[in-house]
């Protein structure tokens, strides 16, 4: 079996509702971490644990985007209501292979402006979701 190698110039974001889907453009970079907050379990008297056991899922991740439309990330962060959960799909595919990773029930965390003088302006963007599948 060949190994799998795929570049992140390759990947795309999305997010999605029950009726609609759209890109989110200019897509810098793409972060997601998922912690099952596994431990294990010992007997006394052993080093050797008997079983690992999962603990509660976490599942977070960021993404950064070139500013171009401030209504993209800034509409799901207001804090004066409530947020609408979203699903985010990442799709990254090089021509002969696709992988998509489907975040879903996404909340916005926090959002971050960045301008620096010289550079592009960016937001980054934090958000917590409630489960991942990949295909």
């Amino acid at each position: 079996m060949a190994t799998l190698i795929m570049k992140g110039q390759h990947a795309k974001l999305y997010h999605t509702s029950a009726t609609t889907t759209q890109e989110i453009g200019e897509c810098q970079d793409i972060s997601v971490k998922v912690n099952n907050n596994a431990a294990a379990a010992y007997q006394c008297g052993s080093r050797v644990p008997v079983a690992v056991m999962e603990g509660l899922q976490d599942i977070r991740g960021t993404a950064k985007k070139i500013l171009i439309n401030a209504t993209d990330f800034a509409d799901r962060t207001e804090t004066s209501a409530h947020q609408t959960a979203l699903d985010m799909v990442m799709v990254v595919d090089d021509g002969t292979t696709t992988v998509t990773c489907t975040l879903s029930s996404c909340i916005f965390n926090t959002y971050n402006l960045q301008t620096t003088p010289g550079e592009l302006v960016v937001e980054d963007v934090e958000f917590i979701g409630t489960a991942m599948a990949v295909a």
